[in-house]
C-alpha cells in the first residue's frame, strides 16, 4: 500500500531520518508512480536542504498528474519565489487561493512573502494583519504548521520579535514543530536564543 510508505516517510522525516524518509517516499512511488502527494513530499525533502531546482521538478511532476493539487501549487510558489521568479510565485498563489481544498493560510503566507520580496511592504502588512486578527481570538495555541507559517510571514515584514512570540506559543512541542523549524527560511533567526530554545524543546530523541 503506497499510503503506508507515505505515512512512514512523513514520520521518519519528522524524526530527522531524511534518507529513510526519502527511501520510503520512493517506495510509495514505485507502487504508484502518479501519486501527487508523494511527489510533493519529495520536493519538500529537497527544499529542506535548499535544493529548490530539484524541488520544483518534483512539484511540476505532481501537477502533471493532478492539476488541482493545492499543496503542489503552494509549494511551487514558495520554490519559485526562492529562485527569484516572483511572477510565477504570484500566479501559483492566486491559483491556490481559488482551489476549494487546502490550508489557505499557506497561500496567504506565500502572498505576504511575495509582497515583501517585491518591496510592497504596506500591502504585505495589511494582509498579515488580517491573518493575525483571524487567529488572535482563538483560545488554543497555534499548531506547529500555523505557527511556522505565521512566523515566516511576520519575519518577512521585519517583525522578528513577533515571529519569535508566535513560535514560543506553538503547541505541541515535538517532532512536527522541529521539522518545520529546520527549513532554510528560518536561517536568519536560527542563532537567536529564543529560537534555539523552541528548537531544543521540540527536538525528537536521538537526533543530532
Amino acid at each position: 500500500d503506497p499510503e503506508i510508505f507515505n505515512m512512514l516517510g512523513a514520520s521518519l522525516r519528522e524524526l530527522g531520518d531524511d534518507s529513510g524518509a526519502t527511501r520510503a517516499f520512493y517506495q510509495a512511488l514505485r507502487l504508484d508512480p502518479d501519486r501527487a502527494t508523494t511527489l510533493t513530499l519529495l520536493g519538500i525533502q529537497d527544499a529542506l536542504v535548499a535544493k529548490y531546482d530539484s524541488a520544483l521538478r518534483w512539484v511540476d511532476s505532481a501537477l502533471a498528474v493532478d492539476a488541482g493539487f493545492y499543496d503542489a501549487y503552494v509549494s511551487r510558489g514558495f520554490y519559485r519565489l526562492l529562485l527569484g521568479d516572483t511572477a510565477g510565485a504570484r500566479a501559483d498563489a492566486q491559483v491556490a487561493r481559488q482551489l476549494p481544498s487546502g490550508n489557505h493560510l499557506s497561500d496567504e503566507t506565500l502572498a505576504v512573502l511575495i509582497d515583501a520580496r517585491s518591496g510592497r511592504v504596506t500591502p504585505a502588512r495589511r494582509r498579515l494583519d488580517r491573518l493575525m486578527t483571524s487567529f488572535a481570538g482563538r483560545n488554543t495555541p497555534p499548531s506547529p504548521l500555523v505557527a511556522t507559517l505565521l512566523a515566516r510571514a511576520l519575519h518577512a515584514v521585519g517583525d522578528r520579535d513577533r515571529a519569535l512570540d508566535v513560535l514560543e506559543r506553538a503547541a505541541p512541542r515535538g517532532a512536527v514543530l522541529w521539522f518545520w523549524l529546520r527549513f532554510p527560511g528560518f536561517d536568519t533567526i536560527r542563532a537567536d536564543p529564543r529560537f534555539q530554545r523552541v528548537m531544543a524543546e521540540s527536538r525528537p530523541p536521538l537526533t543530532s
